[in-house]
């Protein structure tokens, strides 16, 4: 098997025993994806491709993991795939590569979003996510936006004023 990670240079930051190995998640073949998602701590990700970002510069990394697993299936870690997605982005500019991921990821996130509207807020058994796909919905509208998609950012711009609303008043 050939082990996707292994071309990429170690970043400079080191971590304990307690903290789990992110960029070292998984061997895999390079014509498949993984489908258990579940293994990838995308905050614990995020907070890495940021740091690697901000310390060397180095994005492969970042992509590399978002090419290498399968979408996410439930809303927090989905919403934490987008904002490593717009963080690789907005570091690398690279977003050729992000392009073949945009429509799957658009349309995996777009119904949890949506969603969130028609929920009476009392009932939200899990606020942690849906404010993390409020995060989300404003990601998209700037990937969108950078990809030159005006008509996608802004429904994806119109999507997170009318969520961050909706809290607004349902909370405040």
């Amino acid at each position: 098997t050939w082990q996707w990670y292994s071309a990429f240079p170690t970043s400079i930051w080191s971590m304990t025993k307690d903290e789990p190995v992110v960029w070292n998640v998984t061997v895999v073949e390079p014509q498949s994806k993984r489908s258990d998602s579940e293994e990838q701590p995308w905050p614990s990700v995020y907070a890495y491709a940021l740091n690697d970002f901000y310390q060397t510069g180095y994005t492969k990394t970042a992509f590399a993991t978002l090419e290498a697993m399968a979408l996410p299936n439930t809303d927090d870690q989905l919403a934490w795939y987008v904002l490593v997605a717009e963080a690789y982005l907005l570091f690398s500019g690279d977003f050729d590569n992000l392009r073949t991921m945009l429509l799957e990821i658009e349309n995996a996130l777009w119904p949890p979003c949506a969603a969130l509207l028609s929920t009476n807020p009392a009932n939200l058994s899990q606020m942690k996510a849906a404010v993390l796909l409020v995060a989300a919905s404003k990601a998209m509208a700037n990937i969108t936006s950078y990809a030159g998609s005006v008509s996608a950012a802004d429904r994806w711009a119109a999507l997170e004023v009318e969520l961050t609303t909706f809290f607004d008043e349902s909370f405040w």
